[in-house]
């Protein structure tokens, strides 16, 4: 059995992968997470597994918490799987557009990876995380580039935060729960359906 784990900018998730396929993912935010609590609350509940591979965007210095906690526990080294030029996915090419393969985020390319697999057609992945970000591939697996920004959340928190009458005015009227109106009539409902109506925004043009 292989355990997975993706470390994503706020959260851990992970599943364990057997001959049945994937158990339920589970998931949890890593911020002030030990190695303990990495032992206890992650490698343990998983059971037996003989290899672990890690899709790390998270830095350093949780891979190598995550390093030492797995070698204490299961006795065995992660692998920390990396972006590269070129792949084959169910018999079809994907070439990385970046100059420097590496330094493409891991998620991106799995997510890339994940959709060639799927489609032999132009596709465009779009991951909506802390960060959304979105790439483009066309039909013959020609990765044409990427776009990456503020997730819904961080464009709320930001103006919340950094503005401080919307954020005053914010908590006046609860936010208008429909996204059937474009323009929303109070204040938070602007910050909310503002936030969600430009990422797909984004996601249009790209598209288009």
């Amino acid at each position: 059995m292989r355990l997975l784990i993706d470390i994503g900018n706020s959260r851990i998730k992970w599943a364990v992968q057997d001959s049945e396929g994937l158990t339920q993912q589970q998931a949890v935010a890593h911020h002030g997470l030990t190695r303990q609590h990495v032992i206890d609350q992650i490698l343990k509940p998983c059971g037996l597994f003989d290899a672990v591979l890690v899709s790390n965007v998270a830095g350093s210095s949780i891979a190598a918490m995550l390093s030492q906690a797995v070698n204490e526990h299961a006795g065995i080294e992660p692998i920390f799987v990396t972006s590269r030029a070129e792949c084959i996915v169910q018999g079809r090419v994907l070439r990385n557009a970046y100059q420097q393969p590496t330094q493409l985020g891991i998620d991106r390319w799995l997510a890339m990876m994940a959709a060639r697999g799927l489609s032999a057609d132009a596709v465009l992945v779009v991951s909506a995380g802390t960060a959304m970000t979105l790439d483009a591939i066309n039909a013959q697996g020609q990765h044409l580039g990427g776009l990456i920004v503020p997730g819904v959340h961080l464009m709320k928190q930001s103006l919340l935060q950094h503005t401080s009458d919307l954020a005053a005015r914010s908590g006046q009227v609860n936010v208008t729960q429909s996204t059937a109106e474009f323009f929303a009539d109070n204040t938070l409902g602007g910050i909310e359906l503002g936030a969600l109506r430009a990422a797909c925004g984004v996601i249009e043009a790209a598209y288009q």
